[in-house]
């Protein structure tokens, strides 16, 4: 996965989450947040399955202490 198809899926996770803080101002805002709400587990795998994909763990696991 490419950096910007990264950061843009980062970005929607990101506009999706801030649902759970920000009152609904239209009806598509208000579906986004009722699936952020019924569905947030989902969001968390994507989140983390883009960590795992862009090589953090190999790094860590390099430069360990």
């Amino acid at each position: 996965m490419g950096g910007l198809a990264r950061l843009i899926l980062a970005l929607v996770c990101l506009a999706v989450s801030l649902t759970a803080f920000i009152r609904a101002p239209n009806l598509l805002a208000w579906m986004l947040l009722l699936g952020a709400t019924e569905f947030g587990h989902w969001f968390a795998l994507v989140a983390l399955a883009v960590r795992f994909r862009s090589g953090f763990i190999r790094w860590a696991w390099q430069h360990r202490a």
